[in-house]
């Protein structure tokens, strides 16, 4: 099932039965703007998102700012119970498959899966564990494995909204960037990006 749209990129929901499907704010301004598919659960996000009519599709909420300056829809969490298979969302070829470390503490893994149906764009998925595709293979929307969620030792915006802890896959359709993940610095505290 569809959950968002991106100019000719389409996304499909990484598992059958979600938690939750939550926009919010990316860190980083190479995201596009998401256009929801579905209906609006509640939009906490007045002031930049505006309800669009109801299409067929699951519900959504659009979460607080986070005082980014970036749409209120350019990244997607996609809530999963802690063992879900996560599955491609988009048809395409793996570009990129990379460690990193997450506020410049934790341990995750970045995969970038370049669409079909839009080339020039990078459909970039984080908070990954047990990731199962390299570089170069193709995979495709609802059936190629990706890996599992991973689950943070720490609380996240999701939980505001949604009970239970579980973790979530965050989601961003970017133009190609020289800089696909963020570098630590000193002066980059936890709590910044993600």
């Amino acid at each position: 099932m569809a959950f968002a749209r991106a100019r000719r990129v389409t996304l499909y929901l990484l598992a059958p039965h979600p938690v939750g499907v939550m926009y919010h704010e990316a860190a980083l301004p190479p995201a596009l703007a998401l256009r929801p598919v579905g209906h609006v659960i509640h939009n906490y996000n007045r002031y930049k998102f505006h309800r669009p009519v109801p299409t067929s599709g699951p519900g959504y909420i659009v979460m607080s700012s986070r005082g980014r300056p970036h749409p209120a829809t350019s990244a997607a969490d996609i809530v999963l119970r802690p063992d879900t298979m996560v599955r491609a969302p988009v048809t395409g070829r793996v570009v990129g498959v990379r460690s990193y470390r997450l506020y410049c503490r934790y341990p995750d893994e970045r995969v970038a899966i370049e669409p079909e149906d839009d080339p020039g764009l990078v459909v970039v998925m984080i908070h990954l564990r047990g990731v199962r595709i390299r570089r170069g293979q193709r995979v495709f929307a609802t059936l190629s494995v990706i890996g599992r969620p991973r689950a943070f030792p720490f609380r996240s915006q999701v939980d505001d909204y949604l009970r239970g802890g579980n973790p979530h896959v965050h989601i961003e359709v970017e133009r190609p960037s020289r800089h696909p993940v963020p570098a630590c610095s000193p002066r980059r505290r936890p709590g910044q990006g993600g």
